[in-house]
């Protein structure tokens, strides 16, 4: 059993953290401290010879390639998005520095970033082309960078890329939607009122099935989302602190075993089922929570009876499929009634969390590098 918490101090070949993460003790490049707000090509080239390969190669226009810092190794240039427009910045931004601090660490990567909302609207494209990259690493979370916006502008622009594709993003980022296709699937959810604005909701509060969870349509890592235990719980202070009036709500029924479970599907196969144990002083797993590094301990595999995490496994693969999703994808999960029952699915998980990447029996199939390598390898595999 693997338990994932960071620790103070960093043992004898042991894991030290870098950015919210975890590299190889004694492997923390200096340029992983900070991830710039928007670098040029030739000003994060590793090097003198790796600026002056790039500078060559743009006079003599083409394919450009820059030279890695062993010699006569060829350098593929990678753009890594982060940040953008989405509620959730600061995990996008936390995720793009984690990807940046691991490939900068591969000699035959040439990194350049770009923060999606530091583009003026309708320019995306523009910007993804004149960084003439040869892959995209999309390291975006939530909002435009998990709704299927980012992922057409990189199809227009003709580049490939990590992550699924424009159309299973729109549909996994939409609540309602994914559990349809769950539905679909005879894969079990927890029973769910889809009400619309927030202003709405308070003309049915005394006819809400309680307890209850009001959570947004179209918002992850918790944003938003209000435990009501009674109608008083509803009050519309309360309701509005929690987001805006005209923001898209439903409600969900609150599971009996307020337990969160995830499983990841990696290369089209699932992973071990992880569960999140939340720390002294959240009473959920929230925003607040995600962003404490102490918040919450993941444990993989989850203490679960072994029928309970195999549904939950072959549900995640199923919707992983069914969505069309590629590479990567992650889908919560609560127990209610004795039957795993299907939350969302994410197609941009947050990438520093080994689970992603335990198989059921608890084995490691990667490092940290390794397999953010792995996801890039796999996106250039379709260029």
């Amino acid at each position: 059993m693997v338990g994932v918490r960071p620790a103070e101090a960093v043992p004898e070949g042991g894991q030290r953290l870098c950015l919210r993460g975890l590299l190889p003790a004694g492997r923390v490049p200096a340029q992983a401290v900070e991830l710039p707000d928007q670098l040029e090509a030739e000003g994060h080239a590793r090097g003198p010879v790796q600026r002056a390969a790039l500078q060559q190669a743009r006079r003599e226009g083409g394919r450009q390639h820059l030279h890695g810092h062993r010699k006569g190794a060829v350098v593929m240039r990678v753009l890594i998005l982060y940040g953008g427009r989405t509620s959730e910045y600061a995990p996008s931004f936390d995720n793009g520095s984690y990807v940046h601090s691991l490939l900068c660490l591969e000699p035959d990567l040439g990194l350049m970033t770009l923060d999606p909302a530091k583009v003026a609207e309708g320019g995306l494209v523009e910007a993804i082309r004149s960084h003439r990259p040869d892959v995209v690493f999309n390291a975006t979370i939530g909002g435009e960078g998990e709704n299927g916006t980012v992922q057409a502008a990189l199809d227009a622009a003709g580049v490939p890329y990590t992550h699924s594709p424009a159309l299973p993003s729109r549909i996994a980022f939409d609540k309602v939607r994914a559990k349809g296709v769950a539905l679909d699937h005879d894969i079990d959810v927890l029973p769910t009122l889809y009400v619309g604005s927030r202003e709405e909701l308070l003309a049915h509060r005394t006819t809400l099935p309680f307890p209850c969870v009001v959570k947004p349509v179209y918002s992850g890592s918790s944003l938003g989302v209000l435990i009501c235990h009674a109608p008083d719980d509803l009050d519309r202070d309360a309701l509005l602190a929690a987001g805006p009036a005209d923001e898209i709500v439903m409600v969900e029924a609150m599971a009996d075993t307020p337990r969160n479970f995830t499983v990841a599907v990696l290369e089209d196969r699932a992973m071990a089922v992880s569960e999140s144990e939340l720390a002294e002083g959240h009473s959920f797993y929230s925003y607040e929570c995600k962003l404490d590094w102490y918040g919450s301990f993941t444990r993989v595999p989850a203490d679960l009876p072994a029928e309970l995490a195999l549904a939950m496994r072959a549900a995640a693969l199923r919707m992983h499929r069914a969505i069309g999703c590629r590479d990567i994808s992650r889908s919560d999960f609560m127990v209610s009634g004795g039957r795993a029952r299907f939350l969302e699915i994410n197609t941009q998980p947050v990438l520093n969390d080994r689970s992603l990447y335990t198989d059921e029996t608890g084995k490691t199939l990667h490092e940290p590098q390794g397999f953010v390598r792995r996801l890039l390898d796999l996106a250039v595999r379709r260029s």
